[in-house]
């Protein structure tokens, strides 16, 4: 569903005023449009400690010098963030050459597209704000990349003003940010001479972050040469003065939906934890449909049942919405769009396997819904709880399998790959719920990712957790906020650093009876009793 496009939002930035800086006779000669100029890419003027709901790398008032050739590009900027930050938008500085609008993309560390902006038809030029298609939870330490399609080339393309990193809040470029890709609709991964294509990312923190002012760069004169042709070029133009505006918007269409029809199956038994074979969909199940790409349920109360999803997604973009024995192969199931959460949705006896193409993204997110009996298989991320910004109230897990792997590479030696994966997160999340379910991280040697349960102060809010078993990750179980523990089984063995890595010990965690290290038969869901679990882990 294309999104409704906005002007520049009012950013609370971090940055305050910037302005740019230029030398005399590159000034000159950009008015006079006879050469390429090279203008640092901002000077910071003066900083400011106020709090920030969206910050984004580039001040808004940034405009281009050059544009590039005529041959089609996907042009982009690689970034990180230093802290759990939301991707809520894309913003571009559009050509005339966009007037039949674009595609952009916000791309995973490797390289999986996670969201999509939709930049309408528009016959104005300047920049312009599109919400992404769903939000997208961004790990510190990580390359991400913003970019969009240029068809027809001529996109902004100003030198030289990537030779420094840059910086505001929360969001950090190294030199060399501006990527390319001489194939449409690719991930960019190619630099050219430190060139900025003028594409940004906006993101939500909840506050200012650090107020370190960004490097500035001294302005020199681009060079004349001509560029290679493996490369965009820049021609001389002046710079684009009209006003950004919104193009047209579509309204959203309803997506078919399935009637309600049997009861959920039985749940696993109360001994053992559940395993593959008695959670998701059903032994012999055969979907009535199968979808190539999304799905999207626009009717409250509607029930999707018997479906089978092939490299798309399920989204939820209604109230109290079942879905019951779907299976989801390269997909996920989401459940905030335009920064509203759809709640009150229940997932029964459904699956979702990591398929051809692992998504890089949680299976389930983000918030207000209940899962029973789901079994996720594969994907290198698990259940995400969130969306509190967004309306989304508590989640509940029970009777559910998940089983969480490496992004692929990473079973090799020096590959490079950082993983971070959790079969369960929180990040501003609402009370979480755990019962009689298992959650397991399956590392490498080479990423062993990070925990089976992770909980921490960022915005969450409590956990209780009862008859749970995990097993992987550096730390298995970590839980920062308060909560109530018991019958936790820690799998002996399974970590990398230690058991349990809890903050709120003895100042807001209940550790209840029942926790311990066990010994575990992931195939029967048997375990057995090894020793007593102190919510300190090791250090108990």
């Amino acid at each position: 569903m294309p999104l409704t496009p906005r002007p520049p939002r009012k950013h609370r930035r971090i940055s305050a005023k910037r302005k740019l800086s230029f030398s005399r006779r590159s000034l000159v000669m950009a008015l006079l449009a006879v050469t390429l100029t090279t203008p640092a890419l901002f000077a910071a003027t003066e900083r400011t400690s106020a709090a920030a709901e969206t910050q984004s790398l580039l001040p808004d008032d940034l405009r281009p010098r050059a544009l590039g050739d005529s041959r089609p590009w996907e042009v982009g900027l690689k970034f990180q963030v230093t802290r759990p930050a939301y991707a809520e938008s894309i913003q571009v500085y559009r050509s005339q050459t966009l007037s039949r609008g674009t595609i952009a993309t916000l791309w995973s560390p490797t390289g999986s597209p996670l969201s999509t902006a939709t930049f309408p038809a528009s016959g104005q030029t300047g920049l312009q704000t599109v919400d992404l298609d769903s939000p997208v939870l961004l790990e510190p330490g990580e390359n991400y990349v913003v970019s969009y399609s240029a068809p027809q080339g001529r996109q902004p393309q100003d030198q030289r003003q990537f030779t420094r990193a840059v910086s505001n809040g929360v969001l950090r470029a190294a030199p060399d940010a501006g990527v390319y890709s001489g194939r449409l609709g690719n991930y960019p991964t190619r630099t050219y001479r430190a060139s900025n294509y003028h594409v940004d990312v906006v993101v939500s923190t909840g506050d200012a972050g650090p107020t370190t002012p960004p490097p500035t760069t001294t302005p020199t004169t681009a060079p004349t040469s001509e560029p290679t042709t493996t490369a965009p070029t820049t021609a001389p133009t002046t710079a684009p003065t009209s006003a950004p505006t919104t193009g047209p918007t579509t309204a959203p269409t309803t997506a078919p939906t399935t009637a309600p029809t049997t009861a959920p199956t039985t749940p696993p038994g109360s001994r053992n934890f559940p395993t593959r074979a008695n959670t998701g969909t059903p032994s012999g199940w055969t979907p009535t449909r199968t979808i190539n790409g999304d799905h999207n349920v626009t009717t409250a109360g509607a029930v999707v049942e018997n479906l089978r999803i092939v490299n798309g997604n399920l989204n939820i973009r209604a109230a109290n919405v079942t879905v019951r024995r779907v299976e989801i192969s390269s997909g996920q199931i989401n459940n905030v769009f335009s920064r509203q959460c759809s709640n009150g949705l229940v997932i029964e006896d459904t699956t979702i396997l990591r398929g051809a193409n692992d998504i890089g993204q949680p299976a389930i997110q983000f918030g207000g819904y209940t899962a029973r009996r789901v079994k996720i298989d594969g994907p290198s991320e698990g259940l995400r709880v969130g969306g509190k910004d967004y309306g989304c109230g508590e989640v509940r897990v029970e009777d559910s399998f998940v089983s969480v792997n490496a992004y692929a590479g990473c079973e090799r030696a020096g590959s490079g790959i950082d993983w971070h994966g959790d079969a369960l997160q929180g990040y501003n999340g609402a009370k979480v719920t755990v019962r009689h379910s298992v959650l397991k991280l399956n590392p490498t040697p080479y990423c062993i990712g990070n925990s089976a349960f992770f909980y921490p102060t960022q915005g969450n809010t409590s956990a209780v957790i009862d008859d749970v078993l995990v097993s992987g990750g550096g730390f298995v179980f970590r839980l920062d906020t308060p909560g109530q523990v018991t019958n936790l089984k820690v799998a002996e063995d399974s970590w990398i650093y230690g058991p349990s890595h809890n903050q709120a010990c003895g100042a807001g965690i209940t550790w209840g009876a029942g926790n311990e290290y066990v010994n575990y038969n992931e195939g029967t869901g048997a375990w057995s009793s090894s020793r007593p679990l102190s919510c300190l882990g090791f250090r108990g």
